[in-house]
């Protein structure tokens, strides 16, 4: 059936986690608990918000269930409803909070931003490396690279999104990204970036 995928958002404030069915599903269900434990820790929130934040998630997760169920339904319909109730239930969860604390998802927000911006570079440079790539590749990489950034944080910020459709924009970027990184590339540089990819797999 349809699947769920929790926004990072979302997930950094809910209290419970989704159910993973395969291997890596439950690799990232372990990571986020582990996230939503440290941002609970740092958010500091009292017994009643933590009984409501609980109550919110239970009802929603009752009214995604029963949407999911729907074998009538078109995906484009299933999409929207799912947005729907991701945004609601966004709002409650958040109006659940209080100003400091507000503050302080903002806060979180900006150094995870931060910290995947400062892996992004390191992945790069590693990337660099293994490639050996010339120094006029690396600056067109470079250059890709910024723009497609600046690109990820106007659709992240663009309020007229549902999170299912900032998600499905982000997929096609990275993807977009992808292609453009393999066309500068030379056929001896596709087929160690290749090879890599395939050791990380078997790694994994």
């Amino acid at each position: 059936m349809k699947k769920l995928f929790i926004p990072v958002a979302c997930c950094l404030i809910m209290l419970t986690s989704a159910t993973a069915q395969e291997k890596k599903g439950g690799e990232r269900k372990h990571n986020m608990h582990h996230q939503k434990h440290e941002i609970k820790k740092q958010l500091n929130l009292s017994e009643e918000q933590k009984s409501k934040m609980k109550s919110i998630h239970e009802k929603y997760r009752e009214q995604e269930k029963t949407l999911k169920s729907n074998d009538d339904m078109t995906r484009g319909d299933f999409k929207k409803q799912m947005g729907e109730l991701k945004e609601k239930r966004k709002a409650e969860v958040e109006a659940n909070l209080t100003p400091e604390q507000k503050n302080k998802m903002k806060e979180i927000k900006e150094n995870k931003e931060k910290e995947m911006k400062e892996k992004s570079a390191a992945r790069f440079e590693k990337m660099s490396e293994k490639l050996q790539l010339d120094e006029k590749q690396k600056a067109t990489l470079l250059e890709q690279r910024k723009n497609n950034q600046a690109q990820m944080k106007s659709i992240r910020d663009n309020q007229s999104l549902s999170d299912i459709q900032k998600r499905e924009q982000i997929k096609a970027l990275k993807e977009k990204q992808k292609a453009e990184v393999k066309s500068i590339l030379t056929e001896e540089q596709k087929q160690k970036l290749e090879s890599r990819k395939n050791k990380d797999s078997k790694v994994k």
